[in-house]
């Protein structure tokens, strides 16, 4: 007792509650690992074995309705044959250059929307006109502009990128606490070091929620729109040139390939800079 109080009023003494860093339990991490990965995949699991039972049960024709084994041999020879991998290049290369510029675009008008009153006055009104319309009413316009064209998606695909990145931004600096800004001022920090030392962390969460959002829809106006443009090549344009040939099986693994995809994208990609930034400084949790 006499050696554990002179612990606790000895100067420096770290108190009993302090958490030790230390190498991390392995044993904990694969088998919180292995929960997360049972619980996201049990239920399409269980989806997979309905469907294979549907499929079988003669309840639907096997047209509309094919077995998984025969969309699975459809995408292994459209693998085989390079024509998937070519439709998951040129769907991604154009996912990622609108995404690309939406977001730098996008960020830099949105934060300086939220330092500046005059910006934000001029811009606000159409962002939010824009914001409430829906994507792919662009495309017959940007179409009659520019034609069918790589440049015509990207761009519908850029613009709306831009409208929801400039909401996340705009909205985390306004939204950045008050008492952060006042101590940076209080430590010599004003103005483009108190905009990127302050202003810029302390509106990441937004920033990065509205990235996510961004290529969420980027990636639906990328498959729906390779429906509508009819570019030769690309996911959405396979799924919906499928269609002409009633060739159910390439349009229901068309459509896997996307939702795989989308899955790898938003929860590999973006998730890595959500972990490096925003969750590493403490500001989200998970």
């Amino acid at each position: 007792m006499a050696s554990a109080d002179k612990a606790q009023t000895q100067p420096g003494a770290a108190p009993e509650t302090e958490r030790k860093l230390g190498p991390p339990n392995w044993n904990v991490v694969f088998r919180n690992s292995g929960k997360a990965f049972f619980q996201m995949t049990a239920p399409l699991i269980g989806l997979l074995i309905f469907w294979e039972l549907l499929a079988h049960s003669g309840t639907l024709h096997p047209v509309l309705f094919p077995p998984l084994e025969v969309i699975w041999f459809t995408m292994v020879k459209q693998a085989k044959s390079g024509i998937l991998w070519l439709d998951i290049y040129v769907s991604l290369y154009r996912l990622l250059v609108g995404a690309a510029l939406a977001i730098v675009s996008g960020t830099l008008v949105g934060l300086v929307m939220g330092m500046n009153k005059t910006v934000e006055r001029a811009l606000a009104p159409p962002m939010y006109f824009f914001l409430a319309v829906p994507g792919l009413a662009l495309f017959p316009i940007v179409i009659l502009w520019f034609g069918l064209s790589d440049f015509t998606l990207i761009s519908v695909l850029w613009f709306e990128g831009m409208i929801t990145v400039m909401v996340s931004a705009w909205t985390g600096v306004k939204t950045v606490d008050a008492s952060l800004i006042r101590a940076g001022r209080a430590m010599g920090a004003k103005g483009m070091t108190l905009f990127f030392q302050v202003m810029v962390p302390g509106a990441m969460p937004s920033l990065i929620a509205g990235y996510r959002i961004a290529f969420s829809r980027a990636w639906r106006i990328v498959v729906t729109g390779e429906m509508i443009v009819a570019l030769e090549a690309g996911l959405g344009f396979r799924i919906f040139s499928a269609r002409d040939f009633l060739a159910a099986d390439m349009m229901y693994g068309g459509v896997v390939v996307v939702g795989i995809l989308g899955v790898i994208v938003e929860r590999v990609f973006l998730r890595s800079i959500e972990l490096t930034t925003v969750q590493r400084w403490g500001t989200l949790r998970e």
